[in-house]
């Protein structure tokens, strides 16, 4: 039988009994003894809890795949541009300088248009800006799934 403590002294006293055997404190118990939620319940509870832990996981795996194709797609498009930049301006030899350092050149690209046509090409910043988001968008997806 479960063991209670009295309300008055916290002496042990067990559920049922009239008075507390320590300092006689008259003890107002409910009509029935406490008892633990079924193992139904308890079962239900922990399968709504993985349900909500699955679907937080989905969401996230779907918002990481957005900002993957995102960041992918601009990044091609940054990489096929300064490509073809590169070899319309200099020639073949910069394809290998263009794979090597693909950022670095991609900005040169827009400074090779700036400076040749006096307009700076504000519409080639767009991929640019847009993969940093992708980037943000799979960081966002990984807080979402929980995996921090």
């Amino acid at each position: 039988m479960r063991q209670y403590q009295c309300p008055n002294c916290g002496a042990p006293v067990a559920f049922g009994v009239g008075f507390c055997g320590n300092c006689g404190t008259a003890m107002n118990w409910p009509t029935q003894q406490p008892q633990p939620p079924p193992v139904y319940q308890q079962q239900q509870k922990r399968q709504t809890k993985m349900g909500i832990r699955k679907a937080r996981t989905g969401v996230g795996c779907f918002v990481q795949t957005i900002g993957g194709i995102l960041w992918l797609g601009c990044g091609l498009l940054m990489f096929i541009w300064t490509l073809y930049v590169l070899f319309s301006t200099f020639g073949v030899w910069t394809i290998f300088v263009g794979l090597i350092l693909a950022p670095i050149t991609y900005v040169a690209s827009i400074f090779i248009i700036w400076f040749s046509t006096g307009v700076f090409p504000v519409v080639l910043l767009i991929p640019y800006v847009l993969s940093f988001v992708g980037m943000a968008i799979i960081s966002l997806g990984s807080k979402i799934s929980g995996e921090d």
